[in-house]
């Protein structure tokens, strides 16, 4: 599930922009295997993932070790396109399960409090519902949103 498409286009060609990208990857066979528990290879690069200079695609996930989990997993997926004066790099990102799952929760337990507060609550029971939206749908939303803007600068 994509939540940003973003496309940068460059100068340089498209040997020099994979060339960096393989040196600021720790390569791994897969990331669905990293983002099971939060976990990944131990390494001082700034991203763990997949890249195949063949397909020019790329896959990546921010290291997280047992003392430092990711709880909010952003995954970035691209493609390297070359073209004659410039290269493009269309960049998608996306969340992991985790995010995902916590993501659900938050969003669908506000619907079902909503309709469940329409159908069978009182006047008095809308200041719980309105103060259940400000805090968790609107703090999570922004938490999310601060996450793939970071994730997004550290891409650049």
């Amino acid at each position: 599930m994509t939540i940003r498409d973003i496309d940068y286009d460059t100068n340089e060609d498209s040997e020099k922009v994979y060339s960096r990208l393989t040196w600021a990857v720790e390569k791994v066979d897969g990331i669905f295997s990293q983002l099971i528990n939060g976990v990944t290879v131990d390494t001082n690069r700034p991203w763990v993932g997949t890249y195949d200079k063949e397909k020019t695609e790329f896959g990546l996930i921010e290291p997280g070790g047992l003392f430092n989990a990711k709880f909010i997993q952003i995954i970035v997926r691209g493609q390297i396109t070359p073209s004659d004066s410039k290269t493009t790099i269309n960049i998608k990102f996306g969340l992991g399960w985790y995010t995902l799952f916590v993501s659900a929760i938050v969003y669908l337990g506000t619907m079902a409090m909503v309709i469940i507060t329409a159908l069978f609550g009182q006047l008095s029971d809308i200041w719980n519902l309105i103060l259940w939206i400000t805090v968790f749908p609107v703090l999570w939303t922004i938490i999310l949103k601060r996450k793939i803007d970071k994730v997004e600068k550290k891409v650049e």
